[in-house]
């Protein structure tokens, strides 16, 4: 099949010989059947855990950070099993996720200290701020010294959701999808179990079911357009957030593929959608062997020739790692600088 890319623009037409064929239609790329064609966000991080080991010495004064944290009004006690002293730093009526901090843990393995945000969501200043003055070394020991336990590399993808592709990877197998009467919202690849997984799902139906919890706090603007979450979750890293500059990029063997609805007339085909359907839900080889020899050639020249694939840049998503890491590894904060504790 020749692909080609078609910008329209005051009724000139470009052609472009290997690019998916698209029409520039008031600011916008659109494809010939008239669907908007699928816009990546910049990589960033949705979610970090990180754990860091305080020097025995140093064990006393990190509990007295945290009770001059209570006592000045920056965090609220919170019990969580595993720590003796836990923290949220967040307030329930903001919009930055819960912000936890917690030391001296029950189990002597563990290490001393461990801060768990959303980097997306989270005040970076006020957050560094608080930790300079709650943490021996501050901020900047913790974001150098302090080991990854679970991170989340995210991008989103506009005008699509999980109801619109098909997903793959190689190396991870497909998990359960969840929806609500019936709608697919998510679907993971991969397990926790081997501490990493990739996740897609609907970021709307996200947004809607956490402004019904919220009992304080201004709602979350639910976007107007399809939005799709793209996560790759790595656990227990045994590195440092720096260090995972250098990891190969999780997204590159991920194969998202786009069928979306087209705007024009075509004939009456109910077996399509509901082919496209039981691909989602069981996959394209059990799917395709519902067909008899010709037709399950039909419906896989189909899926060949139908599904969009231009739109998903793992590559180019990827080049913004450093970014992303730098963005919260240098947060200004309002405190002066603080010496490394080795």
């Amino acid at each position: 099949m020749i692909l080609l890319l078609i910008e329209v623009s005051d009724g000139k037409r470009v052609k472009k010989e290997n690019m998916a064929v698209h029409i520039k239609k008031n600011g916008n790329l659109e494809y010939l059947g008239g669907s908007t064609v699928p816009q990546l966000s910049n990589l960033f991080i949705d979610k970090l855990y990180i754990v860091l080991p305080i020097p025995e010495e140093l064990h006393a004064e990190t509990i007295a950070g945290f009770e001059k944290a209570i006592n000045n009004g920056w965090g609220k006690k919170i019990y969580m099993p595993r720590y003796q002293h836990s923290l949220k730093l967040s307030s329930d009526s903001s919009d930055e996720g819960n912000i936890i901090i917690q030391c001296n843990p029950k189990n002597p393995a563990y290490r001393f200290f461990r801060l768990e945000f959303n980097p997306a969501k989270a005040d970076l200043n006020n957050l560094k701020t608080q930790i300079d003055n709650i943490l021996p070394g501050g901020y900047a020991n913790l974001m150098a010294n302090g080991i990854v336990n679970r991170i989340d590399f995210t991008v989103q993808a506009t005008y699509i959701n999980p109801t619109d592709i098909l997903a793959s990877h190689p190396d991870l197998k497909d998990g359960k999808y969840y929806g609500m009467t019936g709608s697919i919202e998510s679907k993971y690849l991969g397990s926790p179990a081997i501490n990493k997984e990739i996740l897609l799902y609907d970021k709307n139906a996200e947004v809607v079911k956490s402004n019904l919890k919220k009992v304080k706090g201004l709602k979350t603007p639910v976007p107007d357009h399809k939005v799709l979450r793209i996560e790759f979750r790595l656990m227990k890293t045994n590195t440092t957030l720096k260090e995972l500059e250098a990891l190969e990029n999780p997204f590159l063997n991920l194969t998202l593929t786009a069928y979306l609805p087209s705007n024009l007339s075509t004939p009456y085909s109910p077996t399509w959608p509901l082919f496209l359907c039981s691909c989602r839900y069981e996959g394209v080889e059990k799917s395709l062997s519902y067909f008899n020899d010709e037709d399950r050639e039909h419906y896989k020249n189909r899926l060949k020739t139908e599904g969009k694939t231009d739109w998903w840049k793992p590559a180019k998503v990827w080049e913004g790692l450093p970014s992303a890491i730098n963005v919260i590894t240098n947060a200004k904060g309002n405190n002066p600088s603080q010496k490394l504790i080795s």
